[in-house]
């Protein structure tokens, strides 16, 4: 009986979380053995072992990648995404979600800046919706900007 008074606990405060709550770094990379809070990609993760997706971006696939460069470029915004969220960050939910059933977010760093404009600033994104897959059409060479 205890057990499932923990449980109860525990599932309350899962699902009543306040908006926006400041969560701390660093994320690790989703695995079999991580799945609770986790970045997956360069724009999908997980928060409480619900996944969520970065609303209005687009970054390129990792696990079924159109091309070479579109991979590597996946790589490169599934890694930059973990290293900005290091020093902490706030999930700020949209209350949508996608056709996937992920909840829309948006993400904002402890410093104010806004993770998706990060992204697309520094070439690890597109806007979305879009016009398919630019990691093969339209770079020939790895386009990711130098962060400055």
């Amino acid at each position: 009986m205890a057990c499932l008074g923990f449980a109860a606990i525990a599932a309350w405060e899962r699902y009543n979380l306040p908006v926006g709550e400041m969560r701390s770094g660093p994320v690790p990379l989703c695995s079999s053995f991580q799945r609770n809070n986790c970045i997956i990609d360069g724009d999908t993760g997980r928060d409480q072992g619900e996944k969520w997706r970065l609303i209005a971006i687009d970054t390129p696939e990792i696990s079924d990648p159109g091309c070479e460069n579109e991979r590597v470029i996946a790589i490169a915004a599934r890694n930059r995404l973990r290293d900005l969220l290091v020093d902490g960050y706030r999930l700020r939910s949209s209350g949508r979600k996608d056709p996937h059933g992920r909840n829309l977010v948006d993400i904002e760093l402890t410093d104010g800046r806004d993770v998706s404009r990060i992204l697309l600033d520094e070439g690890l994104a597109q806007r979305w919706p879009n016009r398919g897959n630019i990691w093969c059409d339209r770079y020939t060479s790895n386009p990711v900007r130098k962060r400055g």
